[in-house]
């Protein structure tokens, strides 16, 4: 009984987490990425390239440990 109310009391604070996150808007961020780091171009600028594919590991990461938080 302890331990549903412990699990139960988790995931509502994991949801209120991930509201804050804004789970969506970090998919929608991490697509728009993506997108720029197919450009053919991107490489032209070393440095933009290095950040956008920064952002993408990172956001990536981000969603990857989210969603397996979600899940348990």
């Amino acid at each position: 009984q302890d331990l549903l109310a412990r699990l139960t009391e988790s995931n509502k604070t994991i949801q209120t987490l991930m509201e804050v996150f804004d789970l969506p808007t970090k998919k929608a961020e991490l697509a728009t990425l993506e997108q720029q780091s197919l450009a053919p171009n991107l490489w032209d600028k070393p440095e933009k390239a290095r950040r956008v594919m920064q952002q993408v590991t990172t956001l990536r990461d981000d969603i990857n440990l989210w969603t397996a938080l979600s899940r348990r």
